[in-house]
């Protein structure tokens, strides 16, 4: 069933290698019977890797060829986990019989029933809780869902696009996600990297939301400044392709020209900025004198990883289980590190 997704959309969009790659892996995903986990960082585009428009399946084929009405987005049933409320979710995705629980007037049918023979996502599957993951690996391994409230046996047929911004090697670790449902939903797993690792993908992104947004706001802005574009392009974008919009829609909003000019958000400074007047060799920020610009902790302390994980396999010579007891890691955490920062 399932393809596993680390985060797609107008992230889906763009000629960086890695959303290229992540594209091609999409498509050739879509034609299969499995399906893909998609792993992005938050709000890194997903929703418009969904949509319409994407290549999908010839038709015929029983998952997505067929564009039966099960959804607005051609067969794909859609869920986004919320912590808490799990009965509610059991009742959404498996649906209810009458007088299952208070309210219960009758039947309802569940996601995974209206996705039959199509798609169904489910976004942020690292929220779910370890109860929920128990039904839904069963769901998954016996291809069938009980509703609840229910005794009968529902057969379906139905691919599971699941996608998270969380990193399940970690959540296993650290048991906060079933090692078993990990497995199960990682055939084909496709990995969207954040907008700062595919800055050439930017004035591609920026110039197709201008021309969305402009016209809805009744002005005609034929472009986005060069100046526009180079600080756009020197912006880390904590907020991904969303805060991008987010961006330009405000921008397009201000703007009384035909040449649109961006301000940056104002919340984080340029973070590669911040990283560069910090690594200047002194540690002078530890005790607390920072960089005028700021200091982007979390890049920080992922360059200080990145270069302990080197400097330890330099001393260990290579060797990763060396490498490994000079940092008081387990093997699997660091195997785990080592595919974090692609070393």
């Amino acid at each position: 069933l399932p393809v596993h997704s680390q985060r797609p959309g107008t992230g889906g969009r763009g000629t960086g290698r890695g959303g290229a790659r992540a594209r091609k892996l999409g498509i050739a995903a879509a034609k299969l019977r499995a399906a893909p986990r998609c792993r992005q960082p938050q709000l890194a585009g997903q929703h418009h890797w969904q949509q319409p428009g994407h290549p999908s399946p010839q038709a015929g084929d029983s998952h997505g060829g067929d564009h039966r009405q099960h959804s607005a987005s051609a067969g794909r049933e859609r869920h986004r986990q919320r912590a808490g409320g799990e009965t509610l979710l059991e009742s959404e995705l498996f649906g209810y019989v009458k007088g299952a629980f208070t309210g219960a007037s009758q039947n309802k049918r569940g996601l995974f029933e209206s996705a039959n023979a199509g798609t169904i996502f489910l976004d942020e599957i690292s929220e779910m809780s370890l109860a929920m993951q128990v039904k839904l690996l069963r769901v998954l391994q016996e291809r069938s869902i009980r509703m609840v409230g229910g005794n009968a046996e529902i057969p379906i047929d139905v691919r599971v696009l699941a996608a998270t911004n969380q990193d399940l090697d970690q959540a296993v670790i650290d048991g906060r996600f079933r090692e078993d449902l990990y497995y199960r939903i990682s055939v084909i797993p496709l990995v969207v990297p954040p907008l700062r690792e595919r800055r050439e993908d930017i004035p591609l992104l920026a110039h197709h939301f201008l021309k969305r947004y402009a016209p809805a706001a009744g002005k005609s802005i034929g472009l986005v400044s060069q100046a526009a574009l180079r600080s756009l392009a020197d912006y880390d974008w904590p907020g991904n392709v969303r805060q991008l919009e987010n961006t330009i829609e405000r921008a397009v909003a201000m703007e009384s020209s035909s040449e649109l000019n961006v301000e940056l958000p104002s919340e984080r400074p340029k973070a590669r900025a911040a990283a560069a007047a910090a690594g200047d060799g002194n540690s002078s920020h530890v005790s607390g004198n920072f960089p005028n610009g700021g200091l982007d902790l979390e890049g920080h302390i992922a360059d200080i990883e990145r270069s302990l994980l080197q400097g330890a396999l330099r001393q260990s010579k290579g060797v990763q289980t060396r490498a490994a007891e000079l940092l008081k890691l387990s093997y699997r955490s660091f195997r785990h590190l080592l595919k974090k920062y692609e070393l």
